[in-house]
């Protein structure tokens, strides 16, 4: 933390000797730095909470205008120390941030990333406190989501480069990153100018393919919000004791399930899905491998993941439920129709805007969002709902998954030889998994004809893991949790 504490000052300094108009604020700033090398955590981040924002506004210049800088004085985000906490117990704050320190594979010496929106603090401090306690060095991105829409919409492109560079600098050199994120607060009424947000998405592309080359090793968690409650007509409570559930699953017996599950996908040349809701998709397969996904990346986990051949995906898929993605609004109910890999239609009975802006965002640049970049099946046994929270929703048991856009270039994932690029990019830097649910619709799964799965459940004895999570193994091996609520299976 000292590290990160002693670069924001070197930063803050240079700046106070280049804008003039911002001295005095930078100079009250660099006050406040004695103190901030004091615990607790909390103190010390909100100093450096403070100077990213202020540095912002130093590099892009946006100070000279006063209407911009009022707006981003007023803006509703909270900082640091003045951000709502989880109401959850600490052991479960503690725990998903041991999970998370442990996934990403930090090491003494080593300089990582820790990128975290405002329902993230309490996991974001537990994470900052083992990366100190095992010489870990660290960046902060703090994501201040109504001043990030303030700035992107009234800077200019010079301006948006400044902006890109002061995050791209951050993750030179940078190998690891842990995501602790949530979704955007509906009570920002700013409108994202998605003509600039595109611009400046595609000027921060290095970090986006690093992640999608795995050159970038992300470790990510996406916390509901009360937000994220309402849309699903969850208590607020029940929706963070269902994520940290969630959070507590069998890992090692569903790595080995998995694992099996993977060696018949690897093996087979076609998948075809179908359920009652007119989901009839028939995927070419041939030649390309799964990964094995427990919760290195993601956390909860689980799910197996490969990409389709470019021009290997025919049918149709119907996926029910509210959809959101990026500054997008709750889109309802998708249709999508392909045919030789290309998505031809498409419609949703609420956000048909949002969706054309999204799957048209790479029209002029070899139409990536047009094209299936993933396919990914979701394997953990206590998800079994749609929910709108995107990480969630995509690892639902009984559930598969077409990200459309930018494939996976990886060679290998955590050490094994994959093949997951199947050539398709998104120039605009789109990766969207939309989730079909197959339990209770009657859904069917096969490969190369044979049934593999049927109505959410897979068949064969090497897979009850994945169908009864902590009800296949022995009640002594169960958490009290699960024992409490779940003694009869699900």
């Amino acid at each position: 933390m000292r590290q990160l504490l002693q670069r924001t000052r070197t930063h803050l300094e240079l700046m106070r000797d280049q804008h003039e108009p911002m001295k005095a604020a930078l100079e009250l700033l660099l006050k406040e730095y004695s103190d901030a090398l004091q615990p607790p955590i909390r103190r010390m981040v909100n100093f450096v909470h403070k100077a990213q924002r202020l540095i912002k506004i130093c590099e892009t210049g946006i100070y000279s205008n006063a209407e911009v800088l009022k707006k981003l004085l007023n803006s509703p985000d909270p900082i640091w120390s003045m951000m709502p906490g989880l109401p959850v117990e600490v052991e479960l704050t503690k725990a998903l941030a041991r999970d998370l320190f442990q996934s990403s594979g930090a090491v003494s010496g080593e300089r990582i990333i820790i990128a975290v929106t405002e329902e993230g603090r309490d996991v974001a401090e537990e994470v900052i406190a083992l990366c100190m306690q095992n010489q870990v060095d660290f960046e902060l991105g703090i994501k201040d989501a109504h001043r990030g829409m303030v700035l992107i919409n009234h800077l200019d492109e010079s301006q948006l480069q400044k902006l890109a560079n002061l995050t791209l600098e951050k993750y030179e050199g940078v190998h690891r990153e842990i995501i602790i994120s949530s979704s955007t607060n509906p009570d920002i009424k700013e409108q994202i100018d998605t003509e600039k947000r595109l611009i400046y998405r595609m000027m921060n592309q290095k970090i986006h393919d690093m992640a999608m080359s795995g050159k970038l090793h992300y470790t990510l968690t996406r916390i509901p919000n009360a937000h994220d409650a309402e849309l699903d007509e969850m208590e607020y409570e029940e929706y963070l004791k269902l994520f940290f559930e969630l959070c507590d699953q069998p890992w090692k017996e569903i790595q080995l399930a998995q694992e099996a599950l993977k060696k018949k996908f690897d093996m087979s040349k076609s998948l075809h899905i179908s359920n009652n809701d007119g989901t009839n998709i028939t995927l070419n397969i041939e030649g390309m491998t799964f990964a094995n996904s427990v919760i290195a990346k993601n956390i909860p986990g689980s799910e197996i993941f490969s990409a389709p051949r470019k021009d290997g995906v025919d049918g149709v898929v119907v996926a029910k439920g509210r959809f959101h993605y990026g500054a997008s609004g709750i889109m309802e109910n998708f249709r999508f129709e392909f045919e030789k890999g290309k998505l031809i239609k498409y419609s949703a009975e609420v956000g048909q805007e949002d969706l054309k802006n999204i799957l048209e965002a790479d029209n002029e640049q070899g139409e990536g969002t047009k094209f299936v970049g993933e396919i990914g099946i979701g394997t953990n046994p206590h998800m079994r709902q749609h929910v709108v929270n995107s990480l969630l929703v995509e690892k639902i048991g009984g559930s598969f998954h077409l990200a459309l856009g930018s494939c996976y270039t990886y060679d290998e994932y955590l050490g094994e030889p994959v093949t997951l690029n199947n050539g398709n990019v998104s120039q605009s830097g789109t990766h969207w998994d939309i989730t079909t649910l197959l339990r209770g619709k009657d859904g069917r799964m096969e490969i190369d004809g044979e049934l593999i799965q049927e109505n959410g459940d897979w068949i064969g004895a090497e897979f009850e893991v994945l169908n009864q999570g902590w009800g296949a193994l022995a009640e002594e091996d169960q958490p009290h949790w699960w024992k409490e609520n779940f003694s009869n299976g699900y």
